[in-house]
């Protein structure tokens, strides 16, 4: 699907309902549909305030949204151009929020581990899904996964995502993402393809369980040291040994040693939530 075969939503089709978020380049707004009364989330983005590679970066979350279908992935719903210069995209609402938010909420509180291994399928589900289709998405972290009313959760934000080539050694070597998310090998500036998202993942997992970042520093020397060459960080003593050797195994520094989230699915004491999420599904396998 190219730029232009995107689906259309004309503006006065929608109410403005209220601002969620503003940034240097852009807005975000909950959206109502005049007729159906369905609630969205309407992204406007400033092309004319953002540099050549920033509207790269625009451009390519929309064209990557518009192609990809997974129940665990933020759907897109339409795009159109505002005034010329003002690009608008519209987008399912996740009425719950981001999981970073509700985290912080917990305060102390361990989240139950039965209800992170259904979360966690969900996650593994739609990352599986992005690899098979040669994407990796480079930014994962929980303020990138949004919850709907109903606790579904989505993987959102694909503004640094890329589509790996076509070839057996998929790789790419462009340092982007979040600092306390980051692989080793993004630090160290070296090459990385899909077992980048499974650190990261692994990160949102030790977050889950712990309620703090695995790994945080007071400068970026430091951070750099504790990823590259420190311990894995202790996940709680009240999760179990499945599930401590479940971080500890994503969190492996040698990329070709961490296992694909396809092989993470495969896992024998996760097939009972496994199996739920396909019937939840309504048949369709993950």
């Amino acid at each position: 699907m190219g730029f232009f075969e995107l689906a259309f939503c004309p503006q006065d089709d929608y109410t403005t309902i209220r601002q969620i978020g503003k940034g240097a380049f852009g807005t975000a707004h909950i959206v109502q549909h005049k007729v159906t009364g369905e609630r969205f989330v309407l992204k406007r983005v400033r092309l004319a305030r953002q540099t050549a590679r920033e509207r790269q970066s625009s451009v390519k979350e929309l064209l990557l949204l518009s192609n990809l279908r997974h129940r665990n992935v933020l759907e897109f719903k339409g795009c159109w151009v505002e005034g010329g210069c003002n690009l608008c995209m519209l987008v399912e609402l996740c009425e719950s929020g981001d999981l970073f938010t509700q985290l912080r909420l917990r305060v102390s509180a361990c989240v139950r581990e039965l209800c992170m291994c259904a979360w966690w399928v969900e996650l593994l589900s739609a990352l599986a899904y992005l690899h098979r289709s040669n994407i990796a998405h480079r930014d994962l972290k929980t303020a990138n996964i949004l919850i709907t009313g109903d606790g579904c959760l989505k993987l959102a934000d694909f503004g640094l995502s890329t589509v790996l080539e076509q070839e057996s050694n998929r790789m790419t070597n462009t340092m982007v993402g979040t600092p306390n998310y980051m692989s080793p090998c993004v630090l160290q500036e070296k090459p990385y393809g899909t077992p980048n998202d499974i650190w990261g993942l692994g990160c949102v997992l030790f977050e889950l369980s712990a309620l703090k970042p695995a790994y945080q520093a007071f400068n970026m020397a430091g951070l750099i040291k504790k990823v590259t060459s420190g311990p894995a960080p202790p996940v709680p003593p009240c999760y179990s040994d499945h599930w401590r050797n479940l971080v500890r195994a994503m969190l492996t520094k040698e990329p070709d040693m961490r296992p694909s989230a396809s092989e993470l699915l495969d896992l024998d004491w996760l097939q009972v939530c496994v199996f739920m999420y396909v019937y939840v599904c309504m048949g369709v396998w993950v």
